[in-house]
């Protein structure tokens, strides 16, 4: 460990470079802009997900013009060089970005090809970083650190009997870029295993340049992704307008109620007639679903029906984004579905469980991400809420109660309702079980760490990355100027509060998510219909107004990200007020 001269010192200090690392980066420098700090990454190029090293041909996000942009920064399609209000490629989300850093003064502050190899408290004086950088080791010293690494930085490879002796390549979908001209040229059979929204933009990148592709839908996985024309029949409505219309996102359980419509809330979910009218508002959108999609047209398009409804999933619920369309050429047989699971690799045969060999020239992982964070944590036995580390006896207690709780309330979310484990085992009975999920404070900070020197930006599933990044990286800078009103732990706190209270609670968060979202919600905080009421609680925290719309907006209209602009300068103004 070097001395403390020797070791660069930095106010904040910000890992990863992406939507959630940029939003908290540009929000701190505007409120402390003699302040030093520092972005690393350990991508070539800024971005994140949307680094240029990542883009391929066909990438483009769910989101349409106008709504994966900061509330703070307009989109200029014209400029950036797109046309018309689709679906935004990925090239251009990576142009916005770059411009985004550029206008906020933020290139400067800012360290590319650099990993961070492990974080080691020193307490309330912050944290001690190891990093790695053009083949050498360097130390840096952060007053305060922010986690940004997102969802998708370390991808999950499995591994499978016959594996050193199979000869085709071998890709994980963060990989998609290396799908150049000359890569695909080479190509005429190749195995896609996972059929989520990953697995479909690689078998239609594939496919639409003539290569047959086989899609597995993994047996023992989450099943196909919903793949959704822009518009949603009977009523040609948008999905993503849809999640983020006040409304529609009443008919969405919620431990985060205290937005206004209290009462309308508790008919809906805690009443007969209520539930029923829950009930029929999800079979609606489920039926418009599945009747934008012609999965009878054959055999693989009906395997590729999803196996959940869409009260059940968030980002799953994937647009179609192609400029061709998907179904005709899975119609056409350029890509046949099984459902099956990989049994070995021989040779250049990938050969499936049901007895089946495929001659392949690759295959290609659609397997997800790691959920435990690469980076090390020290000392060994700090806990900070993360997947992998092991739970104390008090959080394992607490586990054991708080889902009675939340069932005793929501009875409906203790129903089977998908045909894998909707439950997460708890890990009572366990001697320091290993922690599978994040457990985060308003799914940012750790509610056993005692100092306020660390928070976690976008560490959850959501389609409307812009919006919860711009206010997530206000509430962390205001939590780090300790300017947040909400329950603290009484670490931070007189004994006021009751022990425990703040894990109790956000241990309660936490599992609502495990039984709200079965799948993805097993590991990270999923937010689909749920944005509205996760925006309002932070907003609260933050003592801003919540209620931007007057009410007849506010309920039917769907909130955009311009609804949110100015959030800094009111936050900047109660300051100088208070």
């Amino acid at each position: 460990m070097a001395d403390e001269y020797s070791t660069e010192k930095v106010d904040l200090l910000i890992v990863g470079a992406g939507p959630h690392g940029l939003s908290v980066a540009s929000t701190y420098h505007t409120l402390h802009p003699t302040s030093p700090f520092l972005i690393l990454d350990s991508a070539l190029s800024l971005g994140g997900v949307w680094a240029s090293e990542r883009l391929y041909k066909d990438l483009y996000t769910n989101n349409r013009l106008g709504t994966y942009e900061f509330p703070d920064f307009e989109m200029d399609a014209k400029k950036l060089g797109m046309e018309g209000t689709g679906h935004i490629p990925g090239s251009i989300v990576h142009d916005y970005l770059q411009a985004y850093a550029e206008k906020k003064d933020l290139v400067r502050f800012m360290r590319l090809d650099t990993k961070v190899m492990s974080i080691e408290s020193i307490g309330d004086e912050g944290w001690i970083v190891v990093f790695f950088c053009q083949g050498e080791h360097g130390i840096l010293r952060a007053k305060k650190l922010v986690l940004a690494t997102g969802l998708t930085s370390t991808p999950r490879i499995p591994l499978f009997k016959g594996q050193e002796e199979f000869t085709p390549p071998i890709l994980h979908t963060k990989n998609l870029a290396t799908l150049t001209p000359p890569f695909l040229s080479k190509l005429n059979r190749v195995v896609v295993y996972g059929a989520n929204k990953s697995g479909c933009d690689a078998s239609y990148t594939l496919a639409s340049n003539g290569i047959h592709v086989h899609l597995l839908v993994r047996e023992n996985g989450g099943g196909p992704a919903w793949m959704t024309p822009a518009l949603l029949s009977p009523l040609r409505l948008r999905l993503e307008n849809l999640a983020a219309t006040r409304l529609f996102s009443l008919f969405s359980p919620t431990l985060n109620p205290d937005d206004g419509y209290v009462l309308t809330r508790r008919f809906l979910h805690h009443t007969l007639l209520g539930r029923f009218h829950v009930w029929i508002f999800w079979w609606i959108l489920e039926i418009g679903l599945r009747m934008s999609v012609p999965y009878e047209i054959n055999e693989s398009m009906r395997r590729l029906k999803p196996w959940k409804g869409p009260f059940d999933v968030t980002t799953s619920l994937a647009f179609h984004t192609y400029p061709v369309d998907f179904w005709r050429l899975v119609g056409k047989g350029m890509i046949t579905v099984h459902v099956t699971e990989i049994g070995h690799l021989e040779g250049r045969s990938v050969c499936l469980t049901g007895g089946q060999r495929l001659e392949v020239d690759a295959l290609i992982l659609s397997t997800g991400w790691e959920s435990t964070p690469s980076i090390k944590v020290l000392p060994e036995n700090l806990d900070l809420g993360l997947p992998g580390s092991l739970m104390s006896d008090t959080e394992s207690k607490i586990w054991s109660s708080v889902e009675g709780m939340i069932l005793k309330e929501f009875s409906f979310l203790e129903k089977p309702r998908t045909n894998e484990s909707s439950r997460f085992s708890s890990p009572a009975s366990k001697d320091k079980a290993q922690r599978p999920f994040y457990n985060l404070t308003r799914h940012m900070i750790p509610p056993q760490y005692p100092h306020k020197t660390i928070a976690f930006a976008g560490a959850m599933q959501t389609g409307h990355t812009p919006i919860l990044a711009y206010i997530q990286g206000l509430w962390i800078c205001a939590y780090f100027d300790d300017e947040i009103s909400f329950p603290k732990s009484p670490a931070h706190q007189s004994s006021s509060i009751p022990p425990n209270q703040l894990l109790k609670d956000t241990t309660l968060a936490t599992t609502f998510h495990h039984l709200r979202y079965p799948k993805s919600g097993k590991v990270y905080p999923s937010f689909m219909f749920d944005i509205l009421p996760y925006a309002d609680l932070l907003l609260r925290d933050l003592g801003l107004e919540e209620k931007r719309r007057w009410w007849f907006r506010d309920v039917f209209m769907s909130w955009s990200v311009s609804d949110f602009e100015g959030l800094l300068e009111e936050w900047s103004m109660k300051k100088k007020v208070d």
